[in-house]
Parts: structure tokens; sequence; C-alpha cells
């Protein structure tokens, strides 16, 4: 008989889960009247377990709480295998209903656990399946990898490694007898791009002179020899060149590059070029902070070959570095140390629009010095805007005089404002060199319109004096009262002046400081980190030897 307790398939699972983790260390298995039935209830338990475990699998997952981590006892693994007794036929049935397709010519079965449970186990452990009994395998591949009993992929990468190992050591002894058309392949090239000198920073063109240093490295296998000595000169027109140049290169420039040969501890050829370049370099300049603005000095190194043969990067044992001593501009700009680099695609529309090329973007950074700006435009012009506060002064009743004076303090900021332009190119938006001097001139305006507009407030006033007869008491309080009004319009222009002023200092320390801030902050991080290399002694990866020199 079968108790009310064991019908109920929740209790059931839950029993078989317990048994299956090892948490139930004397089980009280159900009352039943045949092994089918028993197995009937499992069935649907067993499938969903399934089930969580080709998830899993798809996913890639490998998590380590799914394992059993504790001992199992010996009737509990003999009371768990009368479940694994299933017909081929429910197998058949429960992939249909889960939408898979069962590959007959999968052979192996293996089973998922712990060590502890394969300990008491053993290494082969059967499941039947109808009439046929099939032993567990160790390993078994599935969704294109190797996988053990524990989940795990170790044999999967170490087959890998060993095929992949076989066919490189392969290749490189073929690769020294075949021609050079047939072994193009992808080239790592290592650069490192040294700023010689920085000469002239042209705002207005947008442009800087400079003498760089370019310095690649790649492998040539072609040059390998034992005792790292190559007899006689070296005809490089032979041999592979990555064909590198600058892309924001313009005008006359002056040229030169040589090559060598250096061999690291195990006999490896690289070829190391350097190349000098001098010339003038285009530089798209961000003036929106100007005159406090920060800009970027960059070099775009480019190949002439195809993206599928070449690899561009930079080179981790030789930093890139900037003569700060050697800059010409230095009473103009600030040249700092630090250097970025940038990865960038670079689509050649003359050729294929799909084919996108790589360009090492190296820059160094320069902060614009303002003090000219600020004591030749930004003071002069705030002297302007007090000046015009002086027009209230003259009496009201000379409106003639106060205009006079307005409008010549108005033409003289237009003059200002000519000179700023001369110094910057003709671009789109306002730098806040620009926003300041045209609040200036709003000012200005703006105090014209009020001496204006007070001529017609007198005009009116005197009018309504000869029309109606009032006393000599009331024409003084209108005079009180217009004195006023232009007192009160004085208090409002200079308090609004004041107030532009301190707020557009505030910004500048805010914004553009920060920005200043953060690269002292990098250039101390940067010569931190050379500190450290160099005390580490990182340059040992390849030594050079002095009479391998082409």
């Amino acid at each position: 008989m079968v108790t009310d307790k064991a019908r109920n398939p929740k209790d059931l699972f839950q029993l078989v889960d317990l048994l299956i983790h090892g948490k139930k260390t004397n089980p009280v298995l159900p009352e039943h009247t045949s092994i089918d039935e028993l197995s009937d209830r499992f069935a649907t338990f067993f499938s969903e377990k399934i089930e969580t475990v080709r998830l899993n699998l798809s996913n890639r997952q490998t998590d380590s709480q799914l394992l059993v981590h504790q001992e199992a006892e010996p009737e509990l693994i003999s009371s768990w295998m009368v479940f694994s007794r299933v017909t081929s036929e429910e197998i058949q049935q429960w992939m249909t209903r889960n939408m898979l397709q069962l590959n007959e010519g999968k052979t192996n079965v293996i089973l998922f656990g712990a060590k502890n449970i394969f300990r008491t186990l053993g290494q082969k452990t059967s499941i039947s399946i109808g009439c046929s009994v099939v032993l567990s395998s160790a390993s078994v591949r599935n969704l294109g990898c190797v996988q053990d009993s524990e989940l795990k992929l170790d044999l999967h990468v170490n087959q890998i490694c060993r095929s992949a190992y076989y066919h490189l050591r392969n290749i490189n002894k073929t690769r020294r007898y075949l021609p050079l058309d047939v072994t193009e392949q992808l080239v790592r090239v290592e650069v490192c791009v040294v700023f010689l000198k920085i000469g002239e920073i042209d705002t207005l063109k947008e442009q800087y002179e400079a003498d760089v240093m370019i310095k690649s490295k790649w492998r040539e296998p072609s040059l390998d020899k034992r005792n790292g000595m190559i007899p006689g000169p070296i005809d490089w027109s032979k041999y592979w060149n990555p064909k590198l140049f600058i892309e924001n290169l313009t005008g006359d420039s002056r040229e030169t590059a040589f090559q060598v040969v250096s061999f690291n501890q195990h006999g490896e050829a690289y070829v190391l070029e350097k190349r000098r370049i001098k010339g003038v370099f285009v530089e798209n300049l961000e003036l929106v902070e100007f005159p406090f603005d920060v800009q970027d000095l960059t070099v775009a190194v480019m190949s002439d070959r195809p993206p599928a043969e070449i690899e561009i990067a930079e080179d981790p044992n030789d930093l890139h570095k900037v003569n700060r001593q050697s800059f010409i501009d230095e009473q103009e700009w600030h040249l700092y140390k630090c250097i970025d680099t940038e990865m960038r695609e670079i689509t050649n529309e003359y050729e294929d629009p799909s084919v996108k090329r790589c360009s090492l973007n190296v820059r160094c950074r320069a902060a614009r010095r303002p003090a000219y700006f600020f004591w030749n435009i930004f003071l002069i012009t705030f002297l302007i805007c007090c000046l015009v506060f002086v027009t209230f002064a003259v009496e009201r009743s000379l409106p003639q005089n106060r205009l006079q004076l307005s409008f010549t303090l108005v033409l003289t900021s237009v003059a200002f404002k000519f000179v700023v332009n001369q110094s910057l190119p003709k671009i789109s938006y306002l730098t806040y060199l620009d926003k300041y001097v045209l609040a200036a001139m709003i000012l200005l305006t703006t105090v014209c319109a009020w001496h204006g507009i007070t001529t017609i407030f007198g005009d009116t006033t005197d009018s309504l004096v000869q029309v109606v007869d009032v006393s000599g008491i009331e024409r003084d309080r209108l005079n009180e009262i217009g004195k006023i009004i232009d007192t009160v319009a004085l208090c409002v222009f200079a308090s609004f002046y004041l107030i532009f002023n301190i707020v557009f200092i505030i910004f500048i320390y805010v914004k553009p400081g920060k920005t200043r801030r953060e690269m002292s902050k990098l250039e101390k991080e940067y010569m931190e980190r050379i500190k450290r290399e160099l005390d580490e002694n990182k340059h040992t990866e390849y030594q050079m030897q002095p009479n391998t020199v082409i």
C-alpha cells in the first residue's frame, strides 16, 4: 500500500532532492507498490534537473555551488541508483516534449557531481536504459567543448593549447623558406613616439611645428640566428616593412629613417626602425575656453598597408616622451610632460568605405598662459565699462554730453573686439573672451539707451510744467524724483556688472581651472609611473647587440 504522504509528488521530489545533495543522512523511503510507479514519479523531477544542467551549459556557467560538498552515505547511493533505470521510450518522450532531438551517434554518458560522490561510486558507474547498460565516461564532448564530470574546461583548454603550439611551431619552421607574398600575415608593430622639439603653436592657422621621432619594432623570423650575428649588410628592400606615415603632417617636411636588428635572449630577431620627422602638423584646436584652454598636440601614426596585414600598437617596453626643455613657445604656453594615446578607425573615402584603417594618435598637451589676454584685454575692457558709470556725473539736463561720452566708450569696445578677432580663427562659436567683451558692449549700449530714455522723460515733465501751473516747490520735487530714478539706474547697472564679473571669475575657476588641475595630477602620476618603471628595470626584454647594427 502507498500512504497518502507518498502519493504527494511534491514530498517525493523533495526527498529525492535531499538524497541527491546528501542532506538527509537517514532517508525513509515512501511505501510503493512497484519500482515503475516510483520511477514515473521521479521522471518529471529528473527531467527538470537535466533541463537546468542544459541551460547552465548553454550559458557557460560553472557555478561551484551546484556541486555536492557533503559526504554521501553508501546506502543513499544504492537507493539513488534505483531511479536511474528508465526506458528509451521515456527518454524519447521527454526530449520530444522539450523540443530536443536525440542524437543516436552519442554513445557516451557522464555523471556530474563532486569528487566525494565519485570516490564512493567509483570511477565507472553504469546506467541502465531499457535492456542496455552504459558505463559513464570521465569526459565527453558537448556544446563544442570537452567537459569533465566536475563541469571544468581544463581538458578543453589544454587540448586547444597543444594544438595551437603544434601549428605555430610548424609555421615558424617553414616560414623562412617561403617567398614574401606567401608569408604575408597580420604583423604586430609596436610604436613609440618621442617629441624631440615643439616649435610655435599657431592658433590662427590651427597648426604647430614639431620635430618628432617614430620608433617602431616588429618581428622578422627570417633573420633569426642562434648566435645573434648577421654577417654583412642587409638589403632592407627584400624584407617586410610596415610603411608607416604621419596622417596629420602637412606642407614640406624633412624625414630620415634607418633600421637596426636586435635579438632577444631566445635568438629571435626584431627589426627596430627609427624615423625622424620635422615639419608642420595640423591640429583641430578647441577654442571654447580661450584664453584658458588646454590644447592637444597630436601625432597620428598610420600605415599604407591594409588592416588585415598590420596591427599598430603601443610599445609596452618604451614609453612615449616629450622634451619640454626644447619647447620654443614657452612664454605663451605651458607644456605638460604626460602623454596620452588613442586608437581610432579611419575610413578612406577614395577607396572601399567598408575598409577601416587603425590610427595610433599620440598626443601631448599644452595649456595657454592667459596673463597676456588678462592684462591687455580683460582689464582694459573692465576699465572701459567702469568709465561708463562716470557719465552719470553729467547733469541730467545735458543728455548730449552723456551720449557723446557713452558712444566714445562703445566705439572703443568695438575696437577691442576687432583685436580679439585677429587672434582667433573664424569659428562658429563664442569663446570666453568673446562672451566677456560682448557682455561689456551690451552694458555700454544699455547705458546709452538709458540716457536717451531719460531725455524723453525730461521733455514730458517740462511740458507738463508749462501746461499746468505748478509752484516752485512742486518743480523741485519733480527734479528730485528724476535724480532718484537716475541714481537707482546707476546702482542697478553697477550691481549687475559687479555680479557678472564675480560669476565669470567663479566659472573660470570651476571649469577651465578644473581641466588644468586634472592635467597637473595626470602629469604627476605619469612621472611617478616613469620613475617606478625605471626602478623596476623593465627595459630588459630585448637586448641590443652593438655589432648587429646594419
